[in-house]
């Protein structure tokens, strides 16, 4: 799945949940509704790590109480960018981090440590396309 392809899937799942909020950031960052289809690759990427919503916009986004959101922060499931105060700030890539994690936990059962521990093999995976060889030394 590209970058492109991915940042729609969240605006799509973000739109279900808060409609309002997801229009105004199209209508910011995208120029209208039409998604991301007519950012670069380069605009995408800086569209998609850019840290935006304090803890309450995400978490009545994703449906969640913020002290979960604090909870995953804490654990380093989902680690939001920080303000220069220390606030958490959290971009559209953490939400559909955000939402991996919810789908695991609740949808299929997973604990929040198989949860982790699922997100670093898959991150390995990631490491192990691009770096072979740093396996080896694990």
């Amino acid at each position: 799945m590209s970058l492109i392809d991915e940042m729609n899937a969240a605006l799509s799942l973000l739109y279900s949940n808060n409609r309002r909020l997801v229009e105004t950031i199209l209508t910011k960052e995208f120029g209208g509704a039409r998604g991301a289809g007519g950012l670069s690759e380069v605009e995408a990427q800086q569209v998609w790590v850019k840290p935006r919503f304090r803890v309450s916009q995400a978490a009545e986004l994703m449906n969640i109480h913020p002290q979960t959101l604090r909870q995953y922060d804490r654990m380093g499931l989902v680690v939001p960018g920080r303000t220069g105060g220390g606030g958490r700030r959290y971009s559209l890539r953490d939400l559909a981090r955000l939402h991996q994690v919810q789908t695991l936990s609740q949808g299929e059962g997973v604990n929040l440590e198989g949860v982790r521990r699922i997100m670093a093999l898959q991150r390995l995976s990631l490491i192990h396309i691009s770096e072979p060889t740093r396996l080896l030394s694990i």
